[in-house]
């Protein structure tokens, strides 16, 4: 799989098919990659990257934090991730293609067709996820995963994590609010909260559980 370096970050990518230029970005938060394309809700019945690289030359590309592409620690925005498509674009040579986005996907494509119009053929919204429901839920994994890390520190909080990874345990309780395992970000103030709560540790998304956690 090929690999770009964008803003210091190594992105993992693909291209397939030929026709005009087609920028999915993945469904997912902190686990948005290629693979989702294939394995996630109603995409993995579609086929959407084999369906559309018949027609489009469909550029697919793990977003930074997730699968084989790199991160780090520091304040994320849709904004970032727009910028991140963008030049992944510029660094194939594409000046400008239709924009896909697919769950939290559709967050980080409207927010590339409002900041880069002129590298935007057409916007595709396939799914959009929020609500006010989804928005709650969010807020408050959120902050029970700030307490945890504000009571017993980041180094409890991450060594925990690392723990159940090397074990492969991580779908198991871990330090933390209970099934929050996934790297996080907030739009709360930096200076009021422990630097680990605005960084991005693990990978994997949490067990699915109505009543204990994600919906």
């Amino acid at each position: 799989m090929p690999t770009a370096t964008i803003d210091g970050l190594e992105v993992n990518y693909m291209t397939r098919g030929s026709g005009p230029a087609l920028l999915m970005l993945a469904p997912g938060g902190f686990d948005a990659t290629m693979e989702k394309w294939k394995t996630a809700g109603v995409w993995k019945s579609m086929h959407p990257l084999d369906a559309l690289a018949a027609s489009f030359q469909v550029i697919a590309y793990d977003r930074r934090e997730s699968g084989s592409s790199g991160g780090r620690i520091e304040r994320l925005s849709w904004a970032l991730f727009a910028e991140q498509g963008r030049k992944l674009l510029e660094h194939l040579g594409i000046d400008k293609a239709f924009v896909l986005g697919g769950c939290m996907g559709c967050s980080v494509a409207t927010a590339f067709a409002a900041r880069y119009p002129e590298a935007t053929h057409a916007l595709i919204l396939h799914w959009p996820v929020g609500g006010y429901r989804w928005k709650m839920n969010a807020s408050d994994r959120f902050a029970r995963h700030f307490r945890f890390a504000k009571e017993n520190g980041c180094r409890e909080w991450s060594s925990g994590l690392t723990r159940a990874n090397r074990s492969g345990r991580i779908r198991k309780p871990v330090p933390g609010p209970r099934c929050f395992r996934r790297r996080t970000r907030t739009d709360t103030s930096a200076s009021s909260r422990p630097a680990c709560a605005a960084s991005s540790i693990g990978r994997r998304r949490p067990a699915r559980s109505p009543k204990r956690c994600w919906r």
